[in-house]
């Protein structure tokens, strides 16, 4: 039996069949919004069972193999009127397919693409993955990562969603088809950065569950496979003297160039007498390769042999080729040796690439609320205010606090301090999920006990209108230890007067906006929302007392008495 489309997410669909021929099993996916669609390495077969060619208002290819791009002139002709999106390096190459689409480049325009709808693309770059110009698609809407040739597989026994023997398969593919394992792991680190609930390859099976098993299993691949697996032919004489020079080399930074020439005396191998390398084969020598050892261990022994022992053990590895045979009577030995060395390399990357995962996430990510850190949200507005100035697309946020931390961390202790702040989090992350509008916002933890709820394409009334009700979320909220109110301090991209400035600038300035409003919000009597810079506009500044006590049991008792006698106060 088999299924043309397969909806693995509301309005994304994976297009395809369960059953085709060979191991690889091409997966193409449709992103079919209300207005407009959106293709990811998408061919033509299937796809107006879901949607019609004039919908898809953009194409996303993240590799320039023909077999994904030969196709794209045939669309044209059958209504496609979108735009391509690719990287540049890529797009030198499907242009030669007489495409006459407009392109958009994924390195570009802050490296996202913004939908009608609101949803948000975000474009990771995955360089020589396998092309140079490969790249991840992350839509933070449905938290899915369309992985392209990562996290690929090619399997005889093909499944929609990964077994318990995808890993391996998995791991395999990598290993022959990724060039460089640096490569690997650099794309893997700037993936790990995102939240991921599944993983769509464009061939092999889907990822589901056990996104981080699935990340470490590919940390810890050695890529290259197929030419780690090259042997050499000890028979090619250009090939052993270059070698056999190299190991010249070692031999003179430890004796002499007259002990050198001396052992090679009448045997037959031609050195220079200047430099002690090979500059002419003697063709009555087959077996250079182990005739030169030969030599050397008659003439010198272990003394000559062990110094260069740990250059032949690289040597095996790189260029696959056979220890000298004057090595036999100790091979069994040093293969053992080696044997060894490799164990214990693999088991030190593994705790390595372990490490170096849990690493990268507890660097992002605040321990505690289980969001990103203030770092990521600074990151993330530099970037936004290049997009605003680049291609006008604006942004807004609020930065959020409870109400009289401090009073309560001294009535209900440290340990419920911070399990107010870890409620705070899965509140706004709770709230997130209220609106299918609300799927793409972000969440951040800042240095203290604030948060910011950041938005994409939103108006300014609409930031506050969000803002207001958060601030009602929390007042009506059930879920902390005590009733707890909030205050916020909103801002808005429309407030930035001169975009052309520096980015960095710029978004110190409307980070101090935020707070400055968030503590009028605060003075105000809290449990409000500041939007305005004016004081007017979000208190009265009547009535208002600061209390300032060493003695934070004081400060609890103060502060009591005068809310009780109806004083604005703020600790």
């Amino acid at each position: 039996m088999t299924e043309k489309f397969v909806e693995i997410f509301k309005n994304i669909f994976r297009i395809g069949s369960r059953e085709q021929p060979g191991e690889f099993t091409p997966n193409i996916y449709l992103i079919n919004e209300e207005n407009e669609s959106v293709g990811f390495d998408i061919l033509l077969s299937n796809i107006r069972e879901i949607t019609e060619i004039n919908r898809l208002k953009y194409i996303i290819l993240q590799d320039y193999d023909p077999a994904l791009c030969s196709a794209l002139p045939l669309f044209e002709r059958n209504g496609f009127t979108g735009k391509i999106i690719t990287h540049w390096n890529s797009s030198r190459y499907i242009k030669k397919y007489d495409v006459q689409s407009e392109f958009i480049y994924s390195n570009l325009n802050a490296n996202r693409l913004f939908l009608n709808s609101g949803r948000v693309l975000r474009f990771i770059s995955t360089p020589y993955l396998k092309s140079a110009g490969s790249f991840a698609v992350h839509d933070p809407a449905s938290d899915i990562l369309f992985s392209g040739d990562l996290f690929g597989a090619f399997s005889k026994k093909w499944s929609l969603y990964a077994d318990d023997d995808y890993s391996e398969e998995m791991k395999k593919y990598h290993s022959e088809y990724m060039p460089s394992s640096s490569f690997l792991r650099f794309a893997l680190g700037a993936i790990m950065k995102n939240d991921i609930s599944m993983i769509a390859p464009l061939h092999g099976s889907i990822i589901n569950k056990n996104i981080n098993t699935a990340v470490l299993n590919l940390m810890g691949v050695q890529c290259g496979s197929l030419f780690r697996i090259l042997k050499f032919d000890i028979t090619d004489t250009e090939i052993i003297m270059s070698i056999l020079n190299d190991l010249l080399k070692h031999y003179k930074l430890l004796f002499s160039t007259g002990e050198i020439l001396d052992v090679f005396k009448e045997s037959g191998i031609v050195l220079d007498e200047e430099t002690c390398q090979l500059s002419i084969y003697n063709p009555d020598i087959p077996d250079l390769w182990n005739r030169f050892f030969e030599i050397v261990f008659s003439k010198k022994g272990l003394l000559w042999i062990d110094p260069v022992e740990k250059d032949l053990l690289r040597i095996a590895g790189e260029y696959r080729i056979d220890f000298p045979e004057v090595y036999n009577s100790s091979r069994l030995q040093l293969s053992q040796k080696y044997d060894k060395l490799e164990k214990e390399k693999t088991a030190l990357m593994d705790n390595l690439h372990a490490l170096e995962i849990e690493s990268a996430g507890m660097t992002v990510k605040d321990p505690l609320a289980q969001v990103y850190k203030e770092d990521m949200f600074r990151e993330n507005l530099i970037s936004d205010i290049i997009a605003l100035r680049d291609v006008g697309i604006n942004f807004a946020f609020f930065i959020i606090e409870i109400d009289n931390l401090i009073a309560l961390n001294t009535r209900f202790g440290r340990e419920a301090g911070d399990e107010l702040l870890a409620n705070t989090s899965y509140l706004l992350k709770n709230f997130k999920k209220t609106s299918k509008n609300y799927a793409h916002h972000l969440i951040f933890r800042m240095n203290g006990p604030r948060f910011t709820y950041y938005c994409n394409d939103v108006t300014r009334d609409e930031i506050i209108a969000i803002a207001e009700s958060v601030r009602i979320e929390f007042r009506e909220s059930k879920f902390f230890i005590t009733d707890i109110t909030v205050s916020i301090g909103v801002a808005h991209s429309d407030e930035i007067s001169a975009v052309s400035n520096d980015p960095e600038t710029l978004s110190e300035s409307i980070l101090e906006l935020a707070n400055s409003r968030l503590r009028l919000a605060k003075h105000s009597g809290a449990d409000s929302v500041c939007s305005d810079s004016k004081a007017a506009a979000c208190y009265d500044n009547e009535d208002y007392i600061m209390v300032i006590d060493p003695d934070i049991s004081v400060r609890y008792l103060l502060e009591t008495h005068l809310r009780g006698a109806g004083f604005n106060v703020e600790t």
